[in-house]
């Protein structure tokens, strides 16, 4: 999970001081000449953002690109960043990633003067002396994403770092400035990401999503984040309590679930949702979804005067994708599927997956493919089934975030039922409190087999077609689905239809799956002909199913094989 390459962060056991950061005369070392970039650290399950200062050699391609780069000996300053506006979830998330680098950071000052190591962990760290707690020993922090720092970042930073930094920081800042004009956010330098001077030669992501227009109608709807701790928090399901947070373990308990006041009933109208916080776990299915009965009255721009309905308010896919999340659907290798393109590379601009049919994907998803027209450079970024973003949300990230010149989109041509089965066992070894890198990749393709009945689907009523009018239902408290998929034929403005696309998640409900297929919210866009399956199981109660689960887990055939490769994985069959 890196920008190009397998970038490692390989700290020793014993004494070695921190080469980059206390120098042989046992003195932190000098911040001349360095630049300060926004980097993604990463432990294998949890991601945060982290503020890296060293020299401008130190995030060349080159140099981040060597099996022998090892971010703990170059760079000269770290702080783990949390944004204002971070999400409940992710906040969790880079906790957890504090608590590793604290660790690091204790191994390589052990032998410092107190008084420096003492000044490395009040300026890297937000927790002071977090403890280690929650397995996290022989956990490894490895880049996964790396780029500039962008104006909210710069503001926020500016406010929290030793005055010794700022001027780094200030130099370092953003080249395209972010100026709101009547509620639109307007980029005034919009060169390609691989052009900027400052980054061209980066190889991440980052920044936060913005949503033009989604003030008023936020008003209308909120989430609420999962709670802090090594256990996340609790999923409601029809009998027992089910955690299925890929960051921790999950549990079942014999406590009825909040779930059974949650009633079937068809929405009023459009519900629009702050999409700026979306989670990229179902902790928010316990999350309240506000049911507005006049949406008009919470959307400036009144009621569609074809009388059709409330208009939706503008919608940026780019913003149901964090920059964790959007790191970890990044391939590992492109170039091949680069190379063997059948859908034309087009401009790439926000609006720009308009202009394709991606409906040939929409049974087995496929890559977002982006390049530089000056370079080699190309990333794919997966979409659709078996996993949960759609096409056009992926393709704005990317945009959003990357700013690459051209892009384009390949179908998943093969191997859709193996990524089905491993995906599902990636969720479900997590839900056990277990590591997927830990296992084999036959190892977890078991796991995913083992969860009973899952190839029948049920006939309780949960499963839900739509021939002529789509719109998103609030499913009863007894159809908590195992798994579900979502797929639907979709009317563009210009009156063509579309096959939007198939998305898939483990351990779900109706609604919850929903606000990930973003048709509903576009503009002009009409969803018809709608197929929501919830596959249920079928013999068996949820702890039957879990005991299943963790006998497969740990006394599968595969249970004793050598864990996967770590990088390869992480960087293209994530969830």
């Amino acid at each position: 999970m890196k920008g190009f390459s397998s970038a490692r962060s390989d700290y020793f056991t014993g004494y070695v001081a921190v080469a980059a950061i206390v120098g042989p005369d046992g003195a932190k070392t000098s911040l001349e000449g360095c630049v300060a970039n926004m980097v993604v650290l990463s432990d294998g399950k949890n991601a945060a953002q982290v503020l890296a200062i060293a020299p401008p050699s130190e995030f060349e391609k080159a140099a981040l690109q060597s099996d022998s780069y090892d971010w703990v000996e170059r760079w000269r300053r770290v702080r783990i960043y949390h944004a204002p506006d971070e999400s409940q979830e992710f906040a969790k998330a880079s906790r957890r990633v504090e608590r590793v680098l604290a660790r690091i950071l204790k191994q390589h000052t052990a032998h410092a003067d107190p008084s420096v190591a003492e000044s490395v962990f009040e300026e890297a760290l937000v927790k002071k002396r977090v403890p280690d707690k929650c397995g996290d020993g022989d956990v490894k922090l490895e880049i996964a994403d790396v780029n500039a720092l962008d104006a909210d970042e710069l503001e926020h930073l500016l406010a929290q770092v030793p005055n010794e930094w700022k001027p780094i920081i200030k130099a370092s800042g953003p080249k395209n400035y972010v100026v709101e004009v009547e509620g639109q956010y307007i980029h005034e330098d919009t060169r390609s990401w691989w052009l900027t001077p400052a980054f061209a030669k980066g190889v991440g992501v980052f920044g936060l999503g913005v949503v033009s227009g989604v003030g008023l109608a936020a008003l209308c709807s909120y989430l609420n984040g999962s709670q802090d701790g090594c256990s996340s928090a609790r999923v409601s399901g029809p009998e027992y309590t089910y955690n299925p947070t890929p960051s921790d373990g999950a549990i079942y308990t014999d406590t009825p679930s909040d779930a059974a006041t949650h009633s079937p009933t068809p929405l009023d109208a459009t519900i629009y949702h702050d999409a700026t916080r979306y989670h990229s776990t179902l902790s928010d299915v316990t999350t309240p979804i506000v049911l507005v009965k006049n949406a008009s009255e919470c959307v400036s721009s009144g009621v569609d005067k074809s009388g059709a309905g409330p208009i939706k308010p503008p919608f940026d896919g780019a913003s149901m994708i964090s920059a964790q999340q959007l790191a970890l659907l990044k391939e590992g290798s492109c170039s091949e599927t680069f190379a063997d393109l059948k859908a034309p590379l087009i401009e790439a601009t926000m609006n720009g997956w308009e202009q394709l049919d991606w409906s040939d994907c929409s049974d087995g998803g496929g890559w977002v493919v982006c390049t530089d027209d000056r370079s080699s450079i190309s990333e794919c970024y997966s979409f659709g089934y078996p996993y949960r973003f759609d096409f056009p949300t992926v393709w704005e990230a990317v945009v959003h975030r990357l700013k690459p010149s051209k892009c384009s989109f390949r179908c998943f041509e093969e191997n859709t039922g193996y990524r089905k089965f491993f995906q599902r066992g990636w969720v479900l070894t997590e839900s056990i409190g277990e590591d997927p890198l830990r296992s084999s990749e036959e190892h977890i393709h078991d796991v995913g087999l083992a969860y009973p009945g899952l190839g029948f689907y049920g006939q309780s009523g949960c499963s839900q077609k739509y021939q002529d009018h789509c719109e998103p239902r609030i499913s009863g408290a007894d159809c908590y689905c195992p798994e579900a998929t979502f797929e639907a034929y979709v009317t563009t403005p210009s009156g063509k239809s579309i096959r939007w696309g198939k998305i898939n998640h483990v351990n779900t409900y109706a609604e919850d799956l929903l606000r990930y297929y973003t048709a509903f919210k576009r503009r002009g866009y009409k969803v018809t002909q709608c197929d929501f399956q919830c596959r249920r199981l079928q013999t068996k109660s949820f702890d039957d199913a879990l005991r299943d689960i963790k006998f497969e887990f740990y006394h599968g055939p595969h249970a004793t094989e050598p864990p996967m490769n770590r990088s390869r994985y992480l960087d293209s069959l994530f969830l």
